[in-house]
Order: C-alpha cells, then sequence, then structure tokens
C-alpha cells in the first residue's frame, strides 16, 4: 500500500515550566512545529517543485548557522539572554525529505552547547516520528 500526500498541515506542540509555577531555579519552554510540504505549480511550461524541492526552498531561506556532520541538513541560531548569559534561547531547523521541523528552545540557567544539544535531539526526534 502506497500513501500519496495531498497537502500540508503543521503539528505544533507547545511545553513550559516556569520558576513561579514550580518553585525552582530553573525554566524551560519549547515549541516544536513539525510540517510537511506539498509539491507546487511552476508555472506554464515547466515541470511542477516536488514536496522536497518545496522543504528544501524553506530550509534553505533560513538565515541561521548551518551545523556539519549531521543526518539532516540542519541550522541553528542561539541567543544569550540575561545579565551573564546565564539562560538561552535556540532556534533550530531541521529538513528531511518533504518535512522541515522548527524548534524554539529556551532555558534557564543553562550552558548554551547543552541547549542547542536539547533543541537539536527534539528536531531529529520529531523527524523520526514524522517518517
Amino acid at each position: 500500500m502506497t500513501l500519496a500526500q495531498g497537502g500540508s498541515s503543521t503539528v505544533v506542540c507547545e511545553a513550559g515550566s516556569s520558576r513561579a509555577k514550580v518553585k525552582a531555579y530553573t525554566s524551560a519552554s519549547v515549541k516544536v512545529s513539525i510540517t510537511p510540504y506539498a509539491g507546487q505549480d511552476a508555472g506554464a511550461g515547466n515541470p511542477p517543485f516536488t514536496p522536497v524541492q518545496m522543504a528544501k526552498k524553506v530550509y534553505a531561506r533560513s538565515p541561521m548557522k548551518v551545523v556539519p556532520d549531521r543526518p539532516y541538513p540542519t541550522k541553528v541560531a542561539r541567543t544569550a539572554v540575561g545579565l551573564v548569559g546565564e539562560s538561552w534561547i535556540v532556534h533550530a531547523v531541521v529538513q528531511h525529505e518533504d518535512v522541515v521541523v522548527v524548534v524554539d528552545y529556551t532555558a534557564s540557567p543553562v550552558d548554551a552547547d547543552v541547549a542547542q544539544k536539547a533543541a537539536v535531539a527534539l528536531a531529529d526526534r520529531a523527524i523520526w516520528e514524522s517518517k
């Protein structure tokens, strides 16, 4: 049996905790968006764009830095927050075939590399589950 993609719908999942609600010294929030792309008409006389081509276009438009040596094309941007950079906001974009996953992760206090690893791990898991 073969399933053909007939459209696209973005699935979004959000979770978070705050210091005030949990009575802790840490806080975190995450938003994961999974978007499958459909093909698109390319105009008169041109072959249509495939779902994979459309996903690659979205990924390529992201101005973030490319993460080398990854199984899927990955881009990441991170921003320090707080007086001494103890908090980080990490945005990760991962593309696999016709799916693009965007992760927005904020945590405090956390090391920048740890926050980035967490965001990329969430994106990888979303890609894996969307197969």
